[in-house]
């Protein structure tokens, strides 16, 4: 029973994450990069280890004009997908 709870409350975790870095490709392609920055920079507090949240991140970063906070971001990304 409670492997079943737990595999419940994983997958309904990825299903939010997926749901969050979507929501923050949209808010990017929409040209609101700093509603992307608020999300993100919320999400990687609770899931630091997600490359494509830090990716997500650098661009919005770059787009609002914050280069080394970008490349910091896109560095941390780097290393994770590696």
């Amino acid at each position: 029973m409670l492997c079943s709870t737990l595999l419940i409350a994983l997958v309904i975790g990825c299903q939010d994450n997926k749901a969050i870095l979507n929501e923050s490709e949209k808010h990017l392609d929409a040209g609101t990069p700093q509603a992307a920055v608020d999300g993100l920079e919320t999400f990687i507090k609770t899931a630091p280890e997600e490359p494509k949240a830090r990716l997500l991140l650098g661009k919005a970063y770059n787009e609002l004009g914050r280069h080394n906070d970008a490349v910091e971001q896109l560095r941390k990304a780097s290393q994770l997908y590696a």
